[in-house]
């Protein structure tokens, strides 16, 4: 499969949408890190709180991707495929499988 080219909305949408979940994992991993030590209920209950905001960044970037490759390619035919957004160059780039 070749690369494909996207919209500029399209491509500043997937854009938004991953680094809004990519903020959220960094709060995530620095609240977990400082506030570990004082666990109290006030604590987990703000772990929580943006843990679910981080969930629903990740839901909402995967959703972005999944509607912008539906409109170029079938997921049904490609169930596996794995891409990666090129923002700069506005295209969508297949991922070879790769032995580990």
């Amino acid at each position: 499969m070749k690369n494909i080219k996207i919209t500029t909305q399209e491509s500043e949408a997937v854009e938004r949408a991953y680094y809004e979940a990519q903020s959220y994992e960094a709060l995530m991993a620095i609240l977990s890190r400082q506030l570990n030590a004082g666990a109290n209920t006030m604590i987990a209950d703000m772990l929580h709180y943006y843990a679910g905001l981080c969930r629903k960044a990740q839901m909402k970037l995967k959703m972005v991707q999944d509607k912008v490759l539906a409109r170029y390619i079938d997921p049904e035919e490609n169930p596996n495929l794995i891409v990666h957004f090129d923002f700069e160059r506005e295209e969508v780039h297949p991922v070879e499988n790769e032995k580990v």
